[in-house]
């Protein structure tokens, strides 16, 4: 919150006069989508004293596994954009980065598919049960037994995902090292100054943080809610893709226009 009240007047000023274009939608999910979880999150853990259905837990909790996606791959994306824009190569290496990156991320996307599936299909806990899933008695709405089931069975896939997820992580920051190192071997200037003005230490930062998290992630494994180290790198990975879309957004738009309507464009 405090982030996003230090950077409103930056937001309003730089993007808000954007046209509604593939740059600006993406920085405003990135921005805002934290916000929608948050209140997903206050939804299912606040003590309202009502009793949801089946239906409507089955429900919030589908929606809360969506917008959680899109936290964590967004960020991805944009850090692949800034690569690209950083090494100005066609946009057929950008295609082929992010090919590989959606194989990766379906890796890890299948199965918290099934695992979510597997969630809810569990039985609604009874009102009465003395088990620690019951929350009625404690004022929680949503009660039955189906976002954290057993880990019986499903350690092995969990783990092949976490080492998908890290894998992935890697790629990206090798990938990130070799395009600076392509970038900037024939530099002669003063390379931290030309590397903070391309966005260079954001870059760096966010292939960091991604690795972190992916270690974080990976260690754990049993699905309870995260800890506060996997929390923290979230808060700040978020923060730094921010500050590198203030300068992907044209890139963004750029990318996304198709050669013959730059053409159009210039010779008007």
């Amino acid at each position: 919150m405090c982030q996003y009240l230090t950077t409103l007047e930056e937001e309003i000023s730089i993007i808000w006069p954007q046209k509604w274009r593939k740059g600006k939608m993406l920085f405003l999910i990135i921005r805002y989508n934290p916000f929608v979880l948050t209140l997903l999150v206050l939804i299912d853990n606040l003590r309202n004293y009502s009793v949801d259905g089946p239906g409507s837990c089955e429900a919030i909790s589908l929606v809360r596994f969506v917008v959680t996606f899109i936290n964590n791959v967004a960020p991805e994306l944009v850090l692949l954009i800034l690569l690209h824009g950083v090494l100005g190569t066609k946009r057929r290496y950008l295609a082929l980065s992010t090919s590989l990156w959606m194989v990766l991320s379906l890796g890890v996307l299948i199965p918290q598919i099934m695992y979510f599936q597997k969630g809810t299909q569990a039985d609604a806990v009874p009102r009465t049960s003395d088990s620690g899933f019951n929350r009625f008695g404690r004022g929680y709405a949503c009660s039955w037994y189906m976002f954290y089931p057993t880990l019986k069975g499903w350690e092995s896939s969990l783990r092949i995902e976490a080492f998908v997820s890290l894998a992935k992580s890697l790629c990206t920051s090798a990938l990130a090292i070799t395009i600076f190192s392509l970038r900037y071997r024939s530099n002669r200037g003063p390379l931290v100054k030309v590397v903070r003005r391309d966005g260079g230490v954001c870059i760096l930062s966010l292939a960091a943080i991604r690795i972190g998290l992916a270690v974080a992630t990976g260690m754990n494994l049993n699905l309870q809610p995260v800890s506060a180290d996997t929390s923290i790198g979230l808060i700040v990975h978020h923060t730094f893709t921010q500050v590198g879309l203030w300068r992907a957004h044209d890139h963004i738009d750029i990318l996304c226009t198709s050669e013959k309507q730059r053409g159009t464009r210039k010779r008007r």
